[in-house]
């Protein structure tokens, strides 16, 4: 196993357990507390996938969730779904398979959008 992969497989245990002990906070005090500690531990975590482009071999995104995805020539938004390998740039759009992952080399979670003020 990669350093880098350790790495990520030791903040997830500790969200989840953070998250496990939240659920069975005895008071209002320590539900605070673990709430606290979870939202670090998640940011840290998103900080920590959202540092660098993943190697589609080392994983897949979650299926249909919007993705920057690497072929090789240049970035692009797609989706992926692994009930028939392929991946996706939008609806009625161009479907290509990844047969062996051949095409799309990396991929990385979108950043949130910004946020909008009203118009008025």
């Amino acid at each position: 196993m990669t350093d880098r992969k350790a790495e990520f497989l030791t903040l997830l245990e500790r969200y989840a357990l953070t998250v496990a002990r939240r659920e069975s906070a005895v008071d209002y005090q320590e539900l605070r507390a673990t709430e606290a500690l979870a939202d670090e531990q998640r940011a840290e975590l998103l900080k920590f996938i959202g540092e660098r482009w993943i190697p589609v071999s080392e994983r897949l995104p979650e299926d249909y969730v919007s993705v920057l995805v690497f072929s090789g020539m240049e970035p692009f938004v797609a989706w992926h779904g692994s009930e028939t390998p392929r991946w996706v740039t939008g609806p009625g759009k161009y479907v290509f398979c990844n047969e062996k992952y051949k095409h799309v080399t990396h991929w990385m979670p979108l950043p949130e959008p910004p946020e909008e003020k009203e118009c008025q």
